[in-house]
């Protein structure tokens, strides 16, 4: 995808200041379509780093969206997988 791997960072879980630290230095944060970005997609907005969605049916599909809205960002709320978001 263009990405180059050594810049994705995957965790189970960081002491809670560190975490803090680390989504600070995001670009950008992805988020699940199942499942979505919940306290963790409210803590990566209050560090500054948007957050690419994609809401589903149900309550928790929907959580993210609702955030990046409620940020000002819904360019970042993406429609479907085939199209990318319009600012």
């Amino acid at each position: 995808l263009g990405v180059d791997p050594a810049r994705l960072v995957f965790h189970d879980q960081f002491p809670r200041e560190r975490e803090f630290r680390i989504k600070g230095l995001a670009e950008l944060f992805l988020d699940t379509p199942l499942f979505n970005a919940h306290t963790t997609g409210g803590d990566v907005l209050w560090s500054g780093i948007p957050v690419l969605t994609l809401p589903g049916d149900n309550f928790a599909q929907r959580v993210a969206a609702g955030l990046v809205y409620s940020a000002e960002m819904p360019y970042m709320i993406a429609r479907d997988l085939v199209r990318s978001p319009q600012p």
